[in-house]
């Protein structure tokens, strides 16, 4: 019988589904109490807990967030407070005469405490009382979040909205062959990124500017606001043309209107733009590197760096000359010691949101901007620093915890990144995708790497680049293009095999050099920054099951390996290997093959048959 066409089918009874939904319940609610820190009258149950993992792991970062302080009342009257009401739900009316009357009457601590010792009599609670059960659309911590943004219809506030994505780049399009080579990455890229940033409690302060109002450069905001910023806290999207390429900024090319329409998710089923999706979150436009032009670029703090300790006097005039489309930071006038002084700062704050006399664009917003730190760490590192421990202990129970506790570090910053949580923040969210793409790039000039793809890529061991002890620093234009990197003239630039080892030697003995990758890469390109007064901010780790005699590849993410032990690995986005010779089989695999064994021929082409499709 052929399997294909009938496949076999497991029964399973309802007593062992039961059994499995229990374990998952039990093992989730491990986390939140056990590893987190979250009371256990407020973890999940049964009865009560997401069905999807972004739901889970952002719901489970609020009740994280409650945790901060004694009374979760007070942070819920403070969340709503500065929050906004949602027109379209049935109680609006009733929800508007709370939101009213509540901010009127509890303007201190002792108020709101006798309030909510009465929150049960009908008379006196009951306005209190919907104020906490109120449908908000957006309540104090999503007010940076990407749907907030995504619904600014009258400034540019709009483009803050977009968080861009890791570092994606074949910087050696001209070549499709690498030898000797290595493949590395940067280590736990995304998590340890989250370990050092903290999640900011409170409104951000937003500049942003209306059609027919002049904007101002990057320049002229940072002579005005940069000693007030915080690092990682902040982040700004600029647009302008360079006379000189650089590839460390990317943009992203969508209009105002494009933006708005995503937010407001009036997405049709059916569409023939190819930018598009039926996503309702979905922000359309190409995450695009265009060398001599930002369009809606994302300058952070540690960008900032790089660009300064990099670029020359003409490249840095014209990088801080670009126009500010809009900004968002938590600055250090507002920043308060802990939450409960938090609390009470906006309890007590007089500010508002509104129209003057109900005109039409006569706004204004004097809410209050004081916002709290609270460190990843304590959430993040909790759940690494387990998962850590759990690895040494060699059991099935260890093993599914610690698989736990990973899908709890990978999707926190999918959540900070989505515009599906209350607790999403574009702030952070650029910050680390940022210094993900600052990392990957600086790894790519230290070690010439092809393919930088998010966190990673391969290179020759035969040709890292290195510079003479008293050579002129090359700006972002020569290190934008790695073809450029020798200088035929002075001689000042150049390459030569990593650690000045004989690398086509080791790979025929096996050498104990191979053992010492991740040592010798550290220090190369510890050495190539230490003269730019930089550090790379995070650790590296080769695969070594990755290292290769020879490597094809094309296109921004398409490669073959022949590795070490003669084994051919194949990446090939949105194909899939089939071995069975009647699927159709994606030419790519076969011309990667071809361009290892020094031939460039195309496949024949490949047809569609009656059982598969071409994958």
């Amino acid at each position: 019988m052929d399997e294909r066409q009938e496949p076999k089918r497991v029964s399973i009874n309802t007593h062992e589904l039961e059994a499995i939904y229990n374990a998952f319940v039990s093992l989730i609610r491990w986390v939140q109490a056990d590893v987190i820190g979250i009371p256990e009258s407020d973890c999940f149950t049964g009865d009560d807990i997401p069905m999807t993992t972004g739901a889970l792991v952002a719901a489970t970062i609020e009740k994280w967030l409650y945790t901060q302080v004694i009374n979760k009342d007070h942070m819920k009257f403070a969340q709503r407070k500065l929050g906004l009401l949602n027109t379209s739900a049935k109680d609006y009316k009733f929800s508007l005469a709370a939101y009213i009357d509540s901010c009127k009457r509890y303007r201190n601590m002792e108020s709101l405490d006798a309030g909510l010792e009465n929150l049960e009599n009908k008379e006196e609670g009951k306005l209190l009382k919907q104020l906490l059960r109120a449908d908000f659309r957006f309540l104090g911590i999503s007010q940076a979040s990407v749907n907030y943004f995504a619904s600014v219809t009258s400034d540019s506030a709009a483009f803050s909205a977009l968080v861009q994505g890791g570092r994606c780049n074949n910087e050696r399009p001209s070549e499709v062959i690498c030898h000797t080579g290595a493949d590395i990455d940067l280590q736990s890229c995304y998590g340890s990124a989250l370990h050092e940033f903290i999640y900011p409690l409170g409104l951000p302060t937003v500049w942003a500017w209306k059609p027919n109002q002049h904007r101002v450069t990057l320049r002229q905001w940072l002579t005005k606001n940069e000693g007030a910023l915080v690092d990682n806290l902040w982040s700004v999207t600029v647009s302008g043309d360079l006379t000189f390429a650089q590839d460390l900024i990317y943009s992203k090319l969508v209009t105002q209107q494009q933006i708005n329409k995503a937010g407001v998710g009036d997405w049709e089923k059916t569409t023939t733009d190819d930018f598009r999706d039926n996503d309702v979150a979905h922000i359309p436009g190409e995450f695009a590197l265009i060398r001599k032009q930002i369009r809606n670029g994302i300058i952070t703090s540690d960008i900032l760096r790089v660009i300064r300790a990099i670029a020359t006097n003409v490249e840095l005039k014209q990088l801080l000359d670009l126009e500010l489309v809009t900004a968002a930071a938590y600055l250090t006038k507002h920043q308060l010691n802990t939450v409960d002084e938090w609390i009470n700062a906006v309890v007590t704050d007089p500010g508002q949101l509104y129209n003057r006399d109900g005109v039409h664009g006569n706004s204004r917003d004097s809410r209050t901007r004081a916002w709290v730190a609270l460190p990843m760490e304590n959430f993040i590192g909790k759940l690494v620093t387990e998962r850590n421990r759990l690895k040494k202990e060699n059991t099935i129970e260890a093993d599914a915890k610690q698989t736990a506790l990973k899908l709890f570090v990978n999707t926190t910053y999918g959540v900070l990144a989505s515009p599906y949580f209350a607790v999403g923040n574009t702030v952070v969210a650029n910050n680390i995708t940022a210094r993900a793409r600052v990392g990957a790039w600086m790894m790519n000039k230290a070690l010439h790497t092809r393919q930088s793809i998010t966190d990673g890529g391969m290179y020759s061991l035969l040709t890292v680049p290195v510079l003479k002890d008293k050579a002129k620093l090359s700006g972002l234009e020569i290190l934008s293009d790695n073809t450029r990197w020798e200088d035929r003239k002075n001689y000042t630039r150049g390459i030569q095999p990593l650690a000045g080892v004989d690398w086509v030697n080791v790979f025929e003995n096996n050498g104990s050099e191979m053992l010492q990758l991740d040592a010798l890469a550290t220090q190369h390109i510890k050495n190539f920054w230490e003269r730019y007064r930089l550090s790379l901010p995070f650790a590296i780790e080769h695969k070594p099951k990755n290292t290769f005699y020879i490597a094809a590849y094309m296109n921004k993410a398409h490669y073959m390996l022949l590795t070490l032990d003669n084994k051919e690995v194949y990446k090939i986005r949105g194909a899939r290997d089939y071995k069975e010779t009647e699927l159709g089989k994606h030419p790519t695999y076969t011309l990667l093959q071809n361009l290892a064994n020094g031939c460039d021929d195309f496949p024949q082409p490949l047809t569609y048959d009656h059982k598969s499709l071409l994958l």
